[in-house]
């Protein structure tokens, strides 16, 4: 008798063993936010949330077509937490608002695959020493008074595989505004373009730093900088494209007032000017190719007339048009022109100096290269290694 208790005790506890053994594993992956379901109100919990101390992260689904969510008149409401939202590229789109976005006070945000359009006040703002990161994202048809698509001032900006364009500004950055000395601006493998402004159609950055990445800057326009205006601060562009960029004024494709590094990089294409130094420095174009720039002033290709230290090293600077004089290089207000094997062939000038022009009794210098084909000749001013008809 007890051993047949035994045996039902042992069968009973081993059943309840199976059971646990069987029971499907709890997951604690979180369940993606169907996008019909969002809203601005959804949104703007959310922001609570991640601000009262909670980090939000957050996958939103949706159907084969995307959707698009209006976040209200008024935008979001600011975020000093960290809000993450990732999307399938291009399929959630956040419209409307005096801001999309709001960061500031030390807030975070990233987003992946979102759109953000429809602003009347810049589409991200990020200020106060916020962070924003933006991959495989869009943002454009926005507009404001400085950024239309992002102003940046004082915080931390990076878009990965990202579009800026279309967007539009009244002053500074039609596409982008960066500004303070603590503001920085890293572009990797994205697009800006067919944005517009006063100045700086594509980027205007004022005292801060920015990297751009095997990016793209096309079909911007602006009175100055058409591409870009660096002021004060410090721009590296590597493995780039500057093309297309309209400048009514003769202001540039890249407008500088700072310190400007181009490395491996192209600009071209470009009406009024490729690269104007207007003030700061130093600026060097290395292992580049500037090509096809028109102006109707001087120096269609590169045009120091601040009297900064500007180097042109390892560049062909081929097929550029001006008005007057310098249809490649003009150095001008006695600035210190370097150019160092580089080549500089087939420009055209409506003055001497079809390639290069030294005008204001600064110091130029040709060291190796090729100077040649240029109309109506080579070179005019005192530049030492190089002849008129060399």
């Amino acid at each position: 008798m007890q051993a047949s208790r035994r045996r039902m005790l042992n069968g009973a506890v081993g059943a309840a063993l199976a059971l646990v053994v069987v029971a499907p594993p709890v997951s604690a992956e979180p369940t993606a936010m169907v996008c019909a379901t969002l809203s601005g109100t959804v949104l703007n919990d959310w922001i609570r949330q991640a601000n009262a101390g909670t980090p939000v992260t957050q996958e939103i689904a949706m159907d084969a077509e995307g959707c698009t969510v209006s976040v209200g008149a008024d935008g979001l409401v600011p975020l000093t937490g960290r809000l993450t939202l990732t999307a399938p590229a291009g399929g959630l789109v956040l419209s409307g608002g005096d801001s999309v976005f709001d960061v500031r006070y030390r807030g975070v945000l990233a987003l992946t695959g979102v759109t953000v359009t429809g602003s009347t006040n810049s589409g991200i703002v990020n200020a106060y020493g916020g962070s924003v990161e933006v991959t495989d994202g869009k943002i454009t048809g926005n507009t404001s008074t400085f950024g239309g698509g992002i102003e940046n001032s004082g915080g931390a900006v990076r878009l990965v595989r990202t579009e800026v364009s279309g967007n539009t500004s009244t002053g500074n950055g039609g596409g982008i505004s960066s500004s303070g000395v603590a503001s920085t601006l890293t572009l990797v493998d994205s697009v800006v373009k067919d944005n517009t402004s006063l100045y700086g159609g594509g980027i205007g950055s004022s005292n801060g730093k920015v990297v751009l990445q095997n990016s793209t800057l096309s079909g911007n326009r602006a009175d100055a900088g058409s591409a870009v205006v660096n002021s004060a601060g410090s721009m590296t562009i590597t493995g780039s494209q500057v093309r297309n960029n309209v400048s009514p004024y003769s202001g540039g494709a890249l407008t500088n007032t700072g310190k400007l590094d181009v490395v491996n990089s192209t600009i071209a294409d470009n009406q009024g000017g490729g690269v104007v130094v207007v003030a700061g420095g130093p600026v060097t174009v290395k292992d580049s190719k500037v090509l096809g720039n028109t102006t109707d002033g001087s120096g269609a290709a590169v045009l120091n007339g601040s009297g900064a230290v500007v180097t042109v090293e390892r560049t062909e600077v081929s097929g550029n048009r001006a008005a007057g004089a310098g249809g490649g290089l003009v150095n001008g207000a006695g600035g210190l022109f370097r150019v160092i094997k580089s080549t500089v062939r087939g420009n055209t000038a409506g003055a001497p100096g079809g390639g290069i022009a030294n005008l204001s009794g600064g110091t130029m210098t040709v060291t190796g290269g090729l100077i040649s084909g240029n109309a109506p000749d080579n070179c005019a001013g005192s530049i030492s290694g190089c002849r008129a008809g060399s």
